[in-house]
């Protein structure tokens, strides 16, 4: 009986500890991906590791440089890229009814706040990419 409810105790403590592993991964940096690629890693197991985890990749241009110098192949550099585009910037759209640092309140004058129309602008990109439009752009506009 013992042994039954030692084993029980030792099987959650593992779940426990993957779990929490598996939480606190942390994100796949340049130096990771360099690290990768000296030690032998096919470009494609790269680029696969770039697509299914956290990354935080400098891509600025003297990175993109320092990349190619150590031998990064164009592929995963491009995987780096793309998983960088894909990342919501909290500077491009902050969070709803927040206003970005140091605006203070005032509005920006060369921005309206609505359309010609009175209501808000026909489209926006939410922070996913997708495209969000007015209700009364679904509207039929057959009746009258």
């Amino acid at each position: 009986m013992k042994k039954i409810i030692r084993t029980a105790l030792t099987a959650m403590w593992l779940l426990a500890a993957v779990a929490t592993l598996a939480q606190t991964q942390k994100a796949l940096t340049n130096a990771d991906v360099v690290t990768m690629t000296k030690n032998g890693f096919a470009p494609a197991l790269i680029v696969k590791a770039i697509q299914s985890g956290a990354t935080d990749f400098d891509v600025s241009a003297q990175a993109l440089i320092d990349l190619k110098t150590a031998g990064i192949d164009q592929s995963v550099m491009e995987a780096m890229l793309t998983a960088h585009g894909a990342k919501p910037s909290a500077a491009i759209e902050p969070a709803h009814g927040a206003m970005p640092p140091g605006e203070g309140g005032a509005t920006d004058p060369s921005k309206p706040a609505c359309t010609p129309s009175g209501g808000m602008p026909a489209t926006r990109q939410h922070a996913s990419g997708v495209e969000i439009r007015r209700r009364s752009d679904f509207q039929d506009r057959s009746r009258g």
